[in-house]
């Protein structure tokens, strides 16, 4: 898989729009793990161009746990 790196962009999060980057986050990570089965290289491509701590998001939730808010947040829409 490739992925153009483009240049870290710095954000600062609170509550609601942290909440939004973690299904952005859990799709990027499950497509690294298993990119035969899903692979969402613009989700990577976002992830690795932003300066955030995500492994704030590894510790608390994990991918499965980020994967189900996606998937519930993606089935709402």
């Amino acid at each position: 898989m490739t992925v153009r790196k483009v240049c870290a962009m710095k954000i600062n999060l609170v509550n609601v729009e942290e909440t939004l980057l973690v299904s952005l986050w859990g799709r990027a990570q499950f497509s690294r793990e298993n990119a035969s089965i899903f692979n969402d290289t613009k989700a990577i491509e976002l992830v690795e161009g932003l300066d955030y701590d995500f492994a704030r998001l590894d510790k608390s939730l994990g991918v499965l746990g980020n994967l189900m808010h996606a998937g519930t947040a993606q089935h709402a829409l």
